[in-house]
């Protein structure tokens, strides 16, 4: 499994390496191409070598081909600095410049680049996942109704105990919790589709079952048309509609709301 905060820093630094080197190389054609100017260049190239050698092995292994392409293009620019400089007693400001048929593998960095910049959106994009209580009650009922659930039962009240995800100006999820002594209610799971994939879902379900959890709930019950496979990954369990709680069966949305053939689901807190 890819170890983004590992990765990111790898190519992070990658980056700051490469930046640092594309000004050396600026100051060694401005300055005459001298020795000192060279000696930057190859403490860069080193670092950029010894930095991929150690930690490629933390990339996805498509992407092992290109970093192995940069750590060659320096390996043989490496061995012609040095045989240049084993040549001869050279001054540092003397001219230090040597012929290299090898080019810089663009296509190869380029991908890197991308794949860096694709890990950071998305990282990002988690980020900016976070759970916070009382979403707004308009935007929680716009990420509902985008979703195709009920809203039509949802009072200003009901959302003190609601759950968002994203921020209250930028809502890209919701849940909701009903509350009846032992026993709850988890209703009301909606995430934006460009928010699917990051966690978001998770997040506000783990989030609800410890608000519950600490509401002194034992059983938490949901109905669903939709999301059983999710449920059942998160440890929830199909259960009788007959053997459901009053409490549970007075809700709006057991007695009315969902259809008949919703999966009613419960887990044990």
């Amino acid at each position: 499994m890819l170890n983004v905060d590992i990765v990111l820093d790898m190519l992070g630094s990658l980056d700051t390496l490469l930046k640092r080197g594309e000004l050396a190389y600026k100051n060694y054609i401005a300055n005459g191409k001298t020795l000192l100017h060279a000696k930057v260049i190859k403490n860069n190239n080193e670092q950029i070598r010894a930095l991929i050698l150690q930690k490629m092995h933390f990339l996805p292994f498509e992407q092992h081909s290109n970093a192995i392409d940069l750590v060659a293009h320096i390996d043989i620019w490496l061995v012609l600095w040095e045989d240049l400089y084993a040549s001869k007693t050279y001054d540092l400001n003397e001219e230090f410049a040597f012929e290299n048929d090898a080019t810089f593998p663009k296509a190869s960095v380029a991908s890197l680049y991308a794949f860096y910049s694709d890990q950071l959106a998305k990282q990002n994009e988690r980020k900016a996942m976070r759970i916070f209580y009382g979403p707004p009650e308009y935007s929680s009922k716009q990420v509902l109704a985008d979703c195709g659930l009920p809203t039509s039962d949802l009072g200003s009240a009901h959302f003190d105990d609601f759950i968002g995800c994203g921020s209250p100006e930028d809502l890209k999820g919701v849940v909701g919790l009903e509350l009846f002594g032992s026993v709850a209610l988890l209703r009301s799971l909606a995430v934006i589709k460009v928010a699917r994939g990051l966690g978001c879902a998770k997040k506000l379900v783990f989030e609800a079952e410890n608000r519950a959890r600490e509401s002194g709930i034992k059983e938490l019950y949901l109905l669903t048309t939709t999301a059983e496979k999710f449920f059942s990954n998160v440890e929830y369990v199909q259960a009788e509609r007959n053997a459901a709680p009053e409490q549970i069966k007075s809700t709006t949305e057991f007695s009315g709301l969902c259809p008949v053939d919703a999966t009613f689901m419960v887990k044990q807190l």
